[in-house]
């Protein structure tokens, strides 16, 4: 009984040995295979560090070259909208101008017909008065301009001559302006004060309506080429424009 009971105490004893070696070697060999991964994942960080590492310069030399281009392509857009904004400028400007320019033009053309309305009126006035008698030519354009709604003129021809008749160019020459000459060689009375009258128009003609004893009518040329030997005939308006 004695052997028996040692022999089992023994076995038991090998197979806590055993237990406990087989133990060991599995701790160990998970130990092992661990730190074979964990080496591993180590290897691959460090690998992927290195290659992060190694590839940034042109990560960045990229992200430079990106900006930079960006950078440039802003400021060429800036310069192009400078110039677009210079040309909407002298665009607007050239605008303006061309506006001024139209009003002055339609300041000129709205002054002009207000001005030829007027020699209208002198014109059609010259129709209705009467001649106020021999010699006295003047005081019939002077009645003319007042029966349109003027101011009298106090003057004799020749003083009608020098202050209203501007004009020798008969393309200048405008129904209801005064026509006259400061000498006329055809009576005493023209050598020493002229003679006048009120230019017309009939059918596009230009005639003169004059008083000579009578009221006359005489186309613009054949008055000039009568009137006109000693003084060069001329013509304006008598009131101002």
């Amino acid at each position: 009984m004695l052997i028996k009971e040692v022999f089992l105490y023994q076995m038991n004893h090998i197979k806590k040995a055993i237990v406990a070696i087989v133990t060991v070697l599995v701790l160990g060999l998970s130990y092992t295979t661990a730190k074979a991964v964990s080496l591993q994942e180590a290897q691959s960080a460090q690998l992927g560090l290195t290659e992060s590492v190694q590839t940034r310069p042109h990560i960045v030399s990229s992200i430079d070259l990106i900006q930079e281009q960006t950078e440039q392509e802003l400021e060429n857009n800036q310069v192009e909208l400078g110039n677009i904004q210079a040309e909407m400028n002298r665009i607007q400007v050239a605008l303006e101008r061309i506006k001024e320019k139209k009003a002055e033009q339609e300041a000129k053309r709205a002054a002009r017909e207000a001005l030829l309305q007027k020699g209208e009126s002198v014109a059609a006035a010259s129709e209705t008065v009467s001649c106020p008698g021999p010699g006295w030519c003047a005081k019939y354009v002077a009645m003319c301009y007042e029966a349109a709604g003027f101011d009298y003129l106090w003057c004799n021809a020749d003083d009608l001559y020098y202050k209203y008749c501007t004009s020798s160019d008969l393309s200048e020459a405008e129904s209801g302006m005064i026509i006259a000459v400061a000498t006329e060689p055809h009576n005493s009375g023209g050598i020493r004060y002229g003679h006048c009258g009120i230019i017309f128009r009939r059918d596009g003609e230009l005639w003169v309506r004059h008083s000579s004893g009578t009221i006359e009518e005489t186309p613009i040329q054949e008055w000039i080429d009568y009137y006109g030997v000693t003084c060069t005939p001329m013509w304006g308006w008598g009131f101002d424009e």
